[in-house]
Protein backbone atom coordinates (compact mmCIF):
# COMPACT_ATOMS: atom_id res chain seq x y z
CA UNK A 1 0.00 0.00 0.00
CA UNK A 2 1.21 3.44 -1.07
CA UNK A 3 2.14 5.66 1.81
CA UNK A 4 1.86 9.74 1.70
CA UNK A 5 5.52 9.82 3.27
CA UNK A 6 6.85 8.51 -0.01
CA UNK A 7 8.05 11.54 -2.65
CA UNK A 8 9.14 9.78 -5.62
CA UNK A 9 8.78 12.03 -8.77
CA UNK A 10 6.25 10.69 -11.36
CA UNK A 11 6.23 13.52 -14.29
CA UNK A 12 8.68 16.60 -14.10
CA UNK A 13 9.00 19.57 -16.16
CA UNK A 14 12.32 21.31 -16.71
CA UNK A 15 12.67 24.97 -18.04
CA UNK A 16 9.33 24.06 -20.32
CA UNK A 17 8.76 27.09 -22.77
CA UNK A 18 5.87 27.28 -25.53
CA UNK A 19 5.46 30.22 -27.59
CA UNK A 20 2.44 30.83 -30.23
CA UNK A 21 2.42 33.85 -32.55
CA UNK A 22 2.35 37.23 -30.18
CA UNK A 23 1.84 35.03 -27.52
CA UNK A 24 4.14 33.33 -24.84
CA UNK A 25 2.14 30.55 -23.47
CA UNK A 26 4.71 28.94 -20.99
CA UNK A 27 7.96 30.66 -19.80
CA UNK A 28 10.56 28.91 -18.13
CA UNK A 29 8.18 26.75 -16.25
CA UNK A 30 9.22 23.99 -13.23
CA UNK A 31 7.12 21.60 -12.31
CA UNK A 32 6.95 18.26 -10.26
CA UNK A 33 4.42 15.63 -9.53
CA UNK A 34 5.30 13.08 -6.91
CA UNK A 35 3.88 9.94 -6.24
CA UNK A 36 0.29 9.69 -5.05
CA UNK A 37 -0.01 13.37 -4.47
CA UNK A 38 -2.80 15.69 -5.40
CA UNK A 39 -1.96 18.72 -6.17
CA UNK A 40 -4.20 21.65 -7.64
CA UNK A 41 -2.84 23.28 -10.52
CA UNK A 42 -4.43 27.04 -10.47
CA UNK A 43 -4.28 30.53 -12.35
CA UNK A 44 -6.84 32.71 -14.42
CA UNK A 45 -7.53 32.11 -17.74
CA UNK A 46 -4.93 32.36 -19.87
CA UNK A 47 -2.22 31.80 -17.25
CA UNK A 48 -0.87 28.48 -18.84
CA UNK A 49 -2.42 25.76 -17.14
CA UNK A 50 -4.10 24.34 -20.30
CA UNK A 51 -0.16 24.29 -22.60
CA UNK A 52 1.13 22.66 -19.30
CA UNK A 53 -1.06 20.01 -19.51
CA UNK A 54 -0.85 19.40 -23.00
CA UNK A 55 2.96 19.21 -22.76
CA UNK A 56 2.67 16.54 -20.00
CA UNK A 57 0.16 14.25 -22.29
CA UNK A 58 2.01 14.78 -25.29
CA UNK A 59 -0.32 16.71 -27.70
CA UNK A 60 1.96 19.90 -27.48
CA UNK A 61 6.24 20.21 -27.91
CA UNK A 62 7.96 22.72 -25.84
CA UNK A 63 9.85 24.92 -28.09
CA UNK A 64 12.93 24.00 -25.39
CA UNK A 65 13.01 22.88 -22.72
CA UNK A 66 12.23 18.73 -21.11
CA UNK A 67 9.44 16.54 -20.03
CA UNK A 68 10.04 13.45 -17.71
CA UNK A 69 7.76 10.64 -17.23
CA UNK A 70 9.27 8.48 -13.82
CA UNK A 71 12.94 8.56 -15.39
CA UNK A 72 11.97 8.72 -19.53
CA UNK A 73 12.28 11.59 -21.16
CA UNK A 74 8.75 12.40 -23.31
CA UNK A 75 10.66 13.08 -26.78
CA UNK A 76 9.63 12.30 -30.48
CA UNK A 77 7.68 13.79 -32.78
CA UNK A 78 4.43 15.24 -32.84
CA UNK A 79 2.48 12.06 -34.69
CA UNK A 80 3.82 9.42 -31.71
CA UNK A 81 4.32 11.90 -28.92
CA UNK A 82 0.52 11.11 -27.06
CA UNK A 83 1.26 7.90 -27.88
CA UNK A 84 4.33 7.36 -25.66
CA UNK A 85 2.74 9.60 -22.82
CA UNK A 86 0.63 6.79 -22.41
CA UNK A 87 2.42 4.28 -22.78
CA UNK A 88 4.29 6.00 -19.71
CA UNK A 89 0.96 6.19 -18.09
CA UNK A 90 0.06 9.89 -18.25
CA UNK A 91 -4.14 10.00 -18.68
CA UNK A 92 -6.49 13.02 -18.73
CA UNK A 93 -9.65 13.77 -18.37
CA UNK A 94 -11.58 16.79 -19.87
CA UNK A 95 -14.49 18.99 -19.24
CA UNK A 96 -15.92 17.77 -22.43
CA UNK A 97 -16.83 13.91 -21.78
CA UNK A 98 -16.30 11.35 -24.55
CA UNK A 99 -18.08 8.79 -23.40
CA UNK A 100 -20.10 7.04 -26.58
CA UNK A 101 -23.65 6.99 -25.07
CA UNK A 102 -25.20 4.31 -26.74
CA UNK A 103 -22.40 1.64 -25.60
CA UNK A 104 -22.69 -0.02 -21.80
CA UNK A 105 -20.10 0.85 -19.43
CA UNK A 106 -18.22 -2.12 -19.82
CA UNK A 107 -17.75 -0.95 -23.46
CA UNK A 108 -16.84 2.29 -22.50
CA UNK A 109 -14.16 1.37 -20.10
CA UNK A 110 -12.44 -0.68 -23.17
CA UNK A 111 -12.82 0.98 -25.71
CA UNK A 112 -10.34 0.51 -28.34
CA UNK A 113 -8.45 -2.22 -26.06
CA UNK A 114 -11.88 -4.69 -26.47
CA UNK A 115 -10.95 -8.14 -25.10
CA UNK A 116 -10.72 -11.16 -27.35
CA UNK A 117 -10.64 -15.01 -27.46
CA UNK A 118 -10.89 -16.57 -30.41
CA UNK A 119 -11.02 -13.79 -32.75
CA UNK A 120 -14.18 -13.02 -31.58
CA UNK A 121 -14.80 -9.96 -28.28
CA UNK A 122 -14.48 -11.63 -25.12
CA UNK A 123 -17.48 -10.20 -23.22
CA UNK A 124 -17.24 -12.18 -19.93
CA UNK A 125 -13.43 -10.76 -20.04
CA UNK A 126 -14.78 -6.99 -20.81
CA UNK A 127 -17.32 -7.00 -17.70
CA UNK A 128 -14.39 -8.16 -15.74
CA UNK A 129 -12.21 -5.53 -16.55
CA UNK A 130 -14.57 -3.29 -16.30
CA UNK A 131 -15.78 -4.50 -12.71
CA UNK A 132 -12.09 -3.75 -11.60
CA UNK A 133 -11.94 -0.38 -12.70
CA UNK A 134 -14.84 0.74 -10.73
CA UNK A 135 -14.48 -0.91 -7.78
CA UNK A 136 -10.69 0.68 -7.74
CA UNK A 137 -12.38 3.74 -7.22
CA UNK A 138 -15.41 2.93 -5.37
CA UNK A 139 -17.80 3.65 -8.48
CA UNK A 140 -21.56 1.84 -7.76
CA UNK A 141 -22.22 1.36 -11.30
CA UNK A 142 -23.46 -1.93 -13.13
CA UNK A 143 -20.70 -2.31 -16.32
CA UNK A 144 -23.59 -3.66 -18.50
CA UNK A 145 -25.56 -0.61 -17.89
CA UNK A 146 -25.60 1.92 -21.07
CA UNK A 147 -24.03 4.81 -20.73
CA UNK A 148 -27.26 6.85 -21.51
CA UNK A 149 -29.20 6.13 -18.76
CA UNK A 150 -26.78 7.18 -16.89
CA UNK A 151 -26.46 10.69 -14.55
CA UNK A 152 -24.26 13.34 -14.68
CA UNK A 153 -21.98 12.42 -11.86
CA UNK A 154 -22.05 8.83 -12.83
CA UNK A 155 -21.03 9.63 -16.12
CA UNK A 156 -17.92 11.29 -14.71
CA UNK A 157 -17.04 8.94 -12.76
CA UNK A 158 -17.02 6.38 -15.25
CA UNK A 159 -14.99 8.96 -17.33
CA UNK A 160 -12.58 9.09 -14.41
CA UNK A 161 -12.50 4.90 -13.63
CA UNK A 162 -11.54 4.39 -17.38
CA UNK A 163 -8.27 6.05 -17.11
CA UNK A 164 -7.51 3.81 -14.22
CA UNK A 165 -7.32 0.77 -17.10
CA UNK A 166 -3.84 0.22 -17.50
CA UNK A 167 -2.16 0.93 -14.48
CA UNK A 168 -1.76 4.87 -14.61
CA UNK A 169 0.80 6.79 -12.91
CA UNK A 170 -0.86 10.77 -13.44
CA UNK A 171 -4.03 11.36 -14.02
CA UNK A 172 -5.05 14.81 -15.16
CA UNK A 173 -8.64 16.02 -14.07
CA UNK A 174 -9.28 19.10 -16.18
CA UNK A 175 -12.34 20.95 -13.87
CA UNK A 176 -13.98 17.51 -13.39
CA UNK A 177 -16.84 19.13 -11.28
CA UNK A 178 -17.65 21.83 -13.49
CA UNK A 179 -21.66 20.51 -14.34
CA UNK A 180 -22.10 18.59 -10.86
CA UNK A 181 -24.08 19.55 -8.25
CA UNK A 182 -22.50 19.68 -4.55
CA UNK A 183 -24.12 16.19 -3.38
CA UNK A 184 -22.55 14.38 -6.89
CA UNK A 185 -19.32 16.31 -6.33
CA UNK A 186 -18.65 14.17 -2.88
CA UNK A 187 -18.08 11.19 -4.97
CA UNK A 188 -15.28 12.46 -7.45
CA UNK A 189 -13.53 13.77 -4.44
CA UNK A 190 -14.06 10.11 -2.91
CA UNK A 191 -12.49 8.90 -5.82
CA UNK A 192 -9.50 10.93 -6.07
CA UNK A 193 -8.76 10.02 -2.57
CA UNK A 194 -8.71 6.66 -3.95
CA UNK A 195 -6.57 7.11 -6.57
CA UNK A 196 -4.47 8.66 -4.86
CA UNK A 197 -3.99 5.86 -2.22
CA UNK A 198 -3.46 4.09 -4.60
CA UNK A 199 -0.25 5.71 -5.45
CA UNK A 200 -1.72 7.56 -8.89
CA UNK A 201 -0.02 11.06 -8.76
CA UNK A 202 -3.37 13.10 -9.70
CA UNK A 203 -3.11 16.81 -10.86
CA UNK A 204 -6.36 18.79 -10.26
CA UNK A 205 -7.85 21.59 -11.90
CA UNK A 206 -10.74 23.81 -10.59
CA UNK A 207 -11.43 26.86 -9.60
CA UNK A 208 -13.31 25.64 -6.92
CA UNK A 209 -11.39 27.03 -3.64
CA UNK A 210 -13.31 24.73 -1.07
CA UNK A 211 -13.08 21.75 -2.96
CA UNK A 212 -9.46 22.25 -3.87
CA UNK A 213 -8.77 22.43 0.08
CA UNK A 214 -10.55 19.20 0.55
CA UNK A 215 -9.18 17.12 -2.38
CA UNK A 216 -5.20 18.36 -2.61
CA UNK A 217 -2.30 18.49 -0.12
CA UNK A 218 -0.39 21.74 -2.46
CA UNK A 219 -0.80 23.93 -5.31
CA UNK A 220 1.15 24.90 -8.24
CA UNK A 221 -0.28 28.70 -9.26
CA UNK A 222 0.67 29.83 -12.61
CA UNK A 223 0.40 33.85 -13.92
CA UNK A 224 1.08 34.65 -17.59
CA UNK A 225 2.68 31.80 -18.59
CA UNK A 226 5.23 31.46 -15.59
CA UNK A 227 4.83 29.86 -12.25
CA UNK A 228 3.77 32.31 -9.90
CA UNK A 229 4.27 29.71 -6.62
CA UNK A 230 4.47 26.49 -5.62
CA UNK A 231 2.49 26.14 -1.39
CA UNK A 232 1.16 23.74 0.45
CA UNK A 233 -2.49 24.69 1.04
CA UNK A 234 -2.76 23.37 5.05
CA UNK A 235 -1.06 26.86 5.51
CA UNK A 236 -1.73 28.82 2.77
CA UNK A 237 -4.62 31.68 2.82
CA UNK A 238 -6.80 32.08 -0.11
CA UNK A 239 -6.22 35.43 0.02
CA UNK A 240 -2.33 34.49 -0.76
CA UNK A 241 -3.45 32.86 -3.33
CA UNK A 242 -4.94 34.88 -4.87
CA UNK A 243 -2.59 37.16 -4.69
CA UNK A 244 -0.18 34.85 -6.66
CA UNK A 245 -2.95 35.00 -9.62
CA UNK A 246 -3.52 38.55 -10.28
CA UNK A 247 0.37 39.43 -9.34
CA UNK A 248 -0.49 41.91 -6.54
CA UNK A 249 0.46 41.87 -2.85
CA UNK A 250 -2.74 43.24 -1.65
CA UNK A 251 -5.76 42.06 -2.92
CA UNK A 252 -9.09 44.42 -1.93
CA UNK A 253 -12.24 43.22 -2.27
CA UNK A 254 -14.31 45.97 -2.76
CA UNK A 255 -18.64 45.55 -2.06
CA UNK A 256 -20.83 46.21 -4.67
CA UNK A 257 -23.44 48.90 -4.66
CA UNK A 258 -26.69 46.93 -5.13
CA UNK A 259 -29.00 48.09 -8.69
CA UNK A 260 -32.02 49.46 -7.69
CA UNK A 261 -34.53 47.10 -9.16
CA UNK A 262 -37.32 48.44 -10.89
CA UNK A 263 -40.96 46.69 -10.61
CA UNK A 264 -40.72 47.32 -14.41
CA UNK A 265 -40.57 43.67 -16.58
CA UNK A 266 -37.96 43.77 -19.61
CA UNK A 267 -38.30 39.93 -20.05
CA UNK A 268 -41.26 37.50 -19.70
CA UNK A 269 -41.28 33.83 -20.31
CA UNK A 270 -44.33 32.40 -20.08
CA UNK A 271 -45.32 28.65 -19.84
CA UNK A 272 -42.86 28.02 -22.83
CA UNK A 273 -42.45 24.36 -23.92
CA UNK A 274 -39.56 22.84 -25.84
CA UNK A 275 -39.28 19.18 -26.20
CA UNK A 276 -38.19 16.97 -24.52
CA UNK A 277 -35.74 19.62 -22.58
CA UNK A 278 -38.10 22.91 -22.14
CA UNK A 279 -41.55 22.34 -20.15
CA UNK A 280 -43.82 25.12 -18.95
CA UNK A 281 -41.01 27.57 -18.25
CA UNK A 282 -41.99 30.63 -17.18
CA UNK A 283 -40.09 33.61 -15.28
CA UNK A 284 -40.00 37.47 -15.34
CA UNK A 285 -36.77 39.57 -14.85
CA UNK A 286 -37.01 42.93 -14.18
CA UNK A 287 -34.74 46.22 -15.33
CA UNK A 288 -31.90 46.33 -13.01
CA UNK A 289 -32.36 42.25 -11.79
CA UNK A 290 -29.90 39.42 -12.68
CA UNK A 291 -31.15 36.74 -12.99
CA UNK A 292 -29.52 33.46 -12.37
CA UNK A 293 -30.37 30.45 -14.60
CA UNK A 294 -28.47 27.10 -12.98
CA UNK A 295 -28.87 23.41 -13.67
CA UNK A 296 -26.95 20.38 -14.36
CA UNK A 297 -25.25 19.13 -17.74
CA UNK A 298 -27.96 18.45 -20.25
CA UNK A 299 -30.71 20.17 -17.77
CA UNK A 300 -31.53 22.59 -20.40
CA UNK A 301 -30.36 25.73 -19.79
CA UNK A 302 -28.58 26.20 -23.10
CA UNK A 303 -31.94 25.43 -24.84
CA UNK A 304 -33.90 27.75 -23.13
CA UNK A 305 -31.07 30.89 -24.01
CA UNK A 306 -31.43 29.72 -27.26
CA UNK A 307 -35.08 30.28 -27.69
CA UNK A 308 -35.08 33.46 -25.80
CA UNK A 309 -32.59 34.48 -28.37
CA UNK A 310 -34.48 33.07 -31.29
CA UNK A 311 -32.13 30.71 -32.44
CA UNK A 312 -34.51 27.63 -31.48
CA UNK A 313 -38.08 27.14 -32.23
CA UNK A 314 -40.57 26.18 -28.90
CA UNK A 315 -43.77 24.43 -29.54
CA UNK A 316 -45.63 26.57 -27.03
CA UNK A 317 -45.55 29.49 -24.90
CA UNK A 318 -44.53 33.32 -25.15
CA UNK A 319 -41.59 35.72 -24.83
CA UNK A 320 -42.33 39.03 -24.37
CA UNK A 321 -39.64 41.63 -24.44
CA UNK A 322 -40.86 45.16 -23.44
CA UNK A 323 -43.93 44.45 -23.24
CA UNK A 324 -43.77 43.22 -26.91
CA UNK A 325 -44.61 39.33 -27.74
CA UNK A 326 -41.92 38.07 -29.89
CA UNK A 327 -43.73 36.20 -32.77
CA UNK A 328 -42.28 32.92 -33.44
Amino acid sequence: MFTATEAVPVAKVVAGNKRYPGVVALDNVNFTLNKGEVRALLGKNGAGKSTLIRMLTGSERPDSGEIWIGETRLEGDEATLTRRAAELGVRAVYQELSLVEGLTVAENLCLGQWPRRNGMIDYLQMAQDAQRCLQALGVDVSPEQLVSTLSPAQKQLVEIARVMKGEPRVVILDEPTSSLASAEVELVISAVKKMSALGVAVIYVSHRMEEIRRIASCATVMRDGQVAGDVMLENTSTHHIVSLMLGRDHVDIAPVAPQEIVDQAVLEVRALRHKPKLEDISFTLRRGEVLGIAGLLGAGRSELLKAIVGLEEYEQGEIVINGEKITR
